[in-house]
């Protein structure tokens, strides 16, 4: 009997060619050959032909992307080999499972195109193992792309990528549809033996209802697959306001639209003629504009305590993975605030009106505006970071556009102003707020990020201000920060891929107020924070001294030291000194980066960044966002046209209106795979002599196979239907193929008992 590997594709998106100068392992069991360039057939392993059977259903690793389409003037088109999909013969893998570890498997359903095959559900039975199993859809998101990295497609797509609800339909228009079958064990004990679940599937083709059975297979290990050893993954922007969209009256019973508890002035603001007059006189001098009642317990609705259960299955996923930080929101209008007092005496509201309008360099000059803090809402926010278990709280120092920051001016502080004007006669006492953004930067437009005049201020006006309200928030609010393990909640000054002076401006404004080092310093290093890392000197001053924490862009660092060993082991030794003087160190992915976990992106890459840091030595993975939604992404549309360059850049989890939770991506399955993988080798190669027992040395040749992909060809897949030995797998190569680094990787540390 033939050993069975089947290949398929047609351009197809998240999946790549096998080159012949690969591994031994595919020189070996892999042969195929190119049909008019479009797609690559395997020629040996099909299944027998059977037009006849209502579906097929085989089974395949999350790392591949088994069915996408384009969408081309509304008209979908499957993006692969039909044909050969409907004939393939694959049964599920046999997986590992340890204690606190995460494992998944996609089933793949192929409509037959002569039937009218209308939908399907799955269920999958459980046992008292200490192991929890799923069968879920993944929804297809539909993916519009202008500009951006070169690794995904431009135009119309259609990605398996949400993971919610348990049956897919639509069988018309997409006649391959995946589901996943995923395996959690977080528990206190996993029972160890092996263990075969059944797949029930319910569908209806050509108006009868059938059923059909699938069967999987794990085998248990009661050891500990998520050790604290330090490594994590985080997200830059968790949680985001934005999260508000899985906060609404379909979803939440009681909830409303609203994107904060305190109350927007609508009744409560001056009489209508005067509020029209301020309105027009601000939008006039393109101020930012909206009128805002004063409320002591002002912060988002998400983190209202009716939502605590939602937030907490929400952030599951960042917690299983150890994420340390949470990222406030700058100073805006959500968790803290900048009060603005104007000490001055007017006559008239067009001179308080005049005063406020000018530019913010002006505005930072004027002696008579007094600057307060207001962090009531951070209360808020530290309970929600203490209830998913972030240890950290990172908050933005400077912004480089105009909204990111706001100003709250008391509009009840001057002569000729006052609460009289208000329209309700049962809140006379209310304080009303004039919101108003920067009217200008505060760093300069360019690729360099100059400081402005108005930055300058900034810094040394507000910071140290922003400072010692801080620090006073902190020493009124101890018993608050106490964290379970008996550690206090920590607060770090963030910079966000700022210039390195920019940055040394505001770690000496903070020290300056700062003097006992109660606060700590992060920056996210890349972009304009020029590092010469070609040099011990350069990096030696600017990543090893500079800062507590620092997350390393991919993009303009990482990817450089791959290319060159001297610089990556410059870095890694760098790395190394950080670690040993207590600092953390983490990678940092985002806009524009290939490899990268966007909707788009081959599934595969999920799993390079975190395995990436674990080469480097690093503290782990981060993301730019979380569930840092651009627009309203439902389980209606699955459409995400809401970034101009990545979708998926900014959201690595869905809100669902149907649903009284959020949904997780296929990319956040596979990232923390890839986590548990880190620290399996972690564990094992302390374990030393046992029949899962992994070499310091093997370690190294796995990771060396972390190379820097300069190939995403989306033409094909590979599937080992018979495992290979782990002779045949020559871990002393280094693919240009992402698909084949991470393939190698998973297929030997799988036979090692991963």
């Amino acid at each position: 009997m033939r050993k069975k590997l089947m290949v398929f594709g047609s351009v197809m998106l998240g999946i790549s060619i096998i080159g012949a100068q690969a591994l031994t392992v595919y020189d070996k069991y892999f042969k195929a050959i190119s049909i008019d360039g479009k797609y690559i057939e395997n020629v040996v392993s099909v299944g027998k032909e059977d037009m006849d059977k209502d579906l097929n259903i085989f089974f395949g690793d999350s790392m591949y992307n088994y069915a996408n389409y384009y969408d081309s003037n509304n008209k979908i088109t499957f993006n692969g080999n039909y044909d050969s999909l409907f004939n393939t013969e694959k049964k599920a893998s046999q997986l590992n499972v340890w204690r606190n570890d995460r494992k998944s498997e996609q089933m793949i359903i192929v409509g037959n195109k002569n039937k009218n095959l209308e939908s399907v559900s799955a269920y999958i039975t459980n046992f008292d193992n200490g192991v929890t199993a799923q069968v879920s859809a993944s929804n297809l998101i539909k993916s519009e792309k202008s500009k951006g990295t070169v690794a995904i497609p431009n135009g119309m797509s259609y990605h398996p990528d949400k993971i919610y609800n348990n049956y897919a339909n639509r069988f018309d228009d997409f006649i391959v549809q995946p589901f996943l079958v995923n395996f959690s064990s977080y528990s206190d004990k996993v029972v160890e033996g092996t263990y075969e679940y059944e797949i029930t599937l319910n569908y209806k083709v050509d108006g009868v209802f059938k059923t059909k059975v699938e069967k999987i297979s794990i085998q248990t290990y009661n050891i500990d697959a998520n050790i604290d050893n330090g490594f994590s993954f985080n997200a830059m922007t968790s949680p985001a306001t934005l999260a508000t969209y899985n906060l609404n009256p379909a979803n939440v019973e009681g909830a409303n639209s609203s994107r904060t508890i305190s109350q927007r002035a609508t009744d409560n603001k001056p009489n209508n003629q005067e509020a029209a007059s301020v309105k027009k006189y601000l939008t006039d001098k393109e101020m930012y504009f909206d009128w805002m009642t004063f409320n002591k317990d002002y912060y988002p609705t998400y983190l209202k305590d009716d939502y605590k259960d939602l937030l907490k299955e929400n952030y599951k996923y960042m917690n299983e993975m150890n994420s340390e930080y949470a990222y406030a929101p700058t100073f805006g209008n959500s968790v803290m605030r900048i009060k603005v007092k104007n000490n001055n005496v007017y006559n008239t509201h067009e001179e308080y009106l005049e005063d406020i309008s000018k530019s913010t360099k002006e505005m930072l000059e004027n002696d008579n505006l007094e600057y307060t803090f207001d962090f009531d809402g951070m209360k808020k926010y530290i309970e929600f970071a203490k209830e998913n278990g972030f240890k950290k709280i990172y908050l933005p120092s400077i912004t480089r556009g105009t909204n990111g920051i706001k100003f709250f001016y008391d509009y009840d502080n001057n002569n000729g102003i006052s609460s009289n004007f208000s329209g309700n006669e049962n809140a006379p006492n209310l304080n009303f707020y004039i919101v108003s953004a920067l009217k200008d930067l505060l760093i300069g437009s360019s690729n360099a990020g100059i400081i402005t005049e108005a930055g300058q201020l900034y810094i040394d006006k507000i910071i140290p201000k922003l400072t010692s309200s801080l620090l006073e928030f902190i020493n009124e609010n101890k018993e608050l920060l106490k964290l379970d393990d008996g550690n206090d909640m920590q607060f770090y000054i963030s910079m966000d891929e700022t210039s390195y002076s920019i940055d040394s401006d505001i770690v000496k404004a903070v020290k300056s107020v700062d003097t006992d080092s109660k606060l700590k310093f992060h920056a996210y290093v890349g972009w304009q924070y020029d590092i010469d890392i070609k040099t011990d000197k350069g990096v030696e001053e600017r990543i090893v001294n500079m800062f507590d924490d620092i997350t390393i862009q991919q993009r303009e660092i990482i990817m450089k030291a791959l290319d060159d060993k001297t610089i990556f082991e410059r870095l890694k030794k760098a790395f190394a000194e950080r670690k040993a003087m207590g600092k953390k160190t983490w990678m940092y992915s985002s806009w524009n980066n290939a490899p990268a976990t966007y909707v788009a992106s081959l599934p595969s890459e999920s799993y390079w960044g975190m395995l990436a840091a674990y080469k480097f030595g690093l503290d782990g993975f981060t993301r730019f966002a979380y569930e840092g939604y651009r627009s309203n992404i439902t389980a209606d549309g699955d459409y995400d046209n809401s970034h101009k360059n990545e979708p998926g850049d900014a959201y690595l989890m869905y809100p669902t209106y149907y649903l009284k939770n959020s949904a997780p991506s296929m990319r956040i399955f596979n990232i923390e795979e890839a986590y548990h993988l880190v620290k399996k080798m972690e564990v094992l190669t302390e374990i030393g002599e046992s029949k899962l027992s992994f070499t310091n040395k093997e370690k190294e040749l796995i990771l060396n196979q972390i190379g820097r992909p300069t190939k995403f060809t989306q033409d094909s897949n590979f599937i080992f239907t018979v495992s290979p030995s782990l002779k045949d797998i020559d871990i002393t190569k280094t693919s240009t193929y992402v698909n084949v680094m991470i393939e190698n990787v998973k297929q030997y540390l799988e036979l090692k008992g991963f």
